[in-house]
């Protein structure tokens, strides 16, 4: 059965074909890009399941260009970035690991 969840904090903004992933390690759900109906995005979210808890963290290094339609993988406590597309339809064929 669906039910809405009340979640509290940094809540994300609207946004389609953005990617998500699950890390089994943490408990969390991560949330990446996407399109809010104007731009394409490349920020990161984090739900805390057992808080129902969104943070927005400060991410170091070079951050992957804005996109959409891109997949994200947990794997072993990492997260894999690859693909999406970019402004003006640009493809991304990169691999990016947070």
């Amino acid at each position: 059965t669906w039910r809405r969840v009340e979640t509290t904090g940094a809540i994300p903004q609207q946004r389609a074909n953005h990617s998500s992933a699950f890390l089994e390690e943490t408990q969390e759900l991560f949330v990446f890009g996407g399109w809010n109906g104007t731009e394409r995005l490349n920020d990161i979210h984090i739900l805390d399941t057992a808080t129902n808890t969104w943070t927005c963290p400060r991410v170091g290094g070079v951050l992957p260009h804005p996109r959409a339609g891109m997949t994200l993988t947990a794997l072993r406590g990492r997260l894999y970035l690859f693909g999406g597309s970019g402004t003006s339809a640009k493809c991304f064929q990169d691999l990016q690991i947070l």
